[in-house]
């Protein structure tokens, strides 16, 4: 009986050692860095963070190509880096808030720390946005923030350089913050889904099995009402008779803020015009 229950603990110990909590310390910057696709050095005195793990196809392995963030904040802002690695980078265009077919990152925000609801930030390969809220009902995109992010493509892979200002997130009136964090990408080439803190796809609660983004102090947001008008272009190849594919929108995020748990989110996305395909010149 002894010897069953010394195993039992072992167990137990070993089990939560396994699953202890990843955390980032996030650091204030002196000057913010310009989301322009130009990585400034600022970036290599940031600390990184990598190791992803998969979800799918199968849980808990290395992903093929590799992935690493860092973060960073200043009174009104974050700031994030994601760098993706990999032979091959599907970019398929598409307009805000959808994914497409083709790679992307996410960055979710538990800003609470409740372990119930966060937010969802999307940059797919293409420079496509999309955001979301995550709660208990599961994923729904009503959610439209101001934010802005630029993609990079480099020769081993892509970026994308992120801000999240303050004034489009919601959190406590706190001196020192603790959120819950969880940054994915999804290699289409490869058909996975890794993660930074290990996402068991078999647990349906999200954000439990979330890290943490520790270091945030007096952040705040003073200014509420923000307005952002934006244009996307796309253009890439068929290996088809028909060899090119562009397209061309414009549209507009707004955000009206009351209090630190309310906001009134808007979001308007205009197609100048439609996709269409020209034939290979003869």
């Amino acid at each position: 009986m002894r010897r069953i229950l010394y195993l039992f603990f072992l167990l137990v110990a070993y089990q939560a050692i396994g699953q202890q909590t990843r955390s980032y310390p996030i650091q204030k910057l002196e000057q913010a860095p310009n989301i322009d696709g130009e990585i400034e050095s600022m970036w290599n005195q940031l600390p990184v963070a990598s190791d992803f793990i998969t979800s799918q196809p199968i849980f808990g392995k290395k992903p093929s190509g590799s992935t690493q963030f860092r973060m960073g904040y200043t009174d009104l802002a974050l700031f994030i880096l994601v760098e993706c690695n990999s032979k091959f980078v599907r970019a398929d265009g598409t307009q805000r808030d959808e994914l497409g077919t083709g790679e992307w990152i996410s960055l979710a925000f538990d800003t609470w720390n409740d372990q119930q609801n966060s937010l969802v930030f999307y940059v797919a390969a293409s420079g496509a946005q999309t955001d979301a809220k995550h709660g208990l009902d599961g994923l729904a995109t009503g959610f439209d923030a101001v934010w802005q992010s630029e993609v990079i493509k480099t020769s081993d892979g892509w970026l994308a350089e992120i801000r999240i200002p303050f004034v489009s997130l919601r959190f406590p009136v706190l001196e020192e913050h603790t959120w819950g964090l969880q940054v994915q990408r999804y290699n289409t080439d490869q058909g996975e889904l890794s993660s930074w803190s290990p996402q068991d796809p078999l647990v349906s609660d999200w954000e439990r099995q979330y890290g943490e983004l520790n270091g945030l102090s007096n952040i705040g947001q003073e200014t509420r009402h923000q307005l952002v008008w934006y244009t996307n272009y796309d253009q890439y190849k068929f290996e088809t008779a028909f060899n090119r594919n562009r397209s061309f929108n414009t549209g507009m995020d707004a955000r009206l803020g009351w209090r630190s748990n309310s906001s009134l989110d808007m979001s308007h996305y205009y197609p100048v015009f439609h996709p269409y395909l020209k034939p290979v010149a003869a």
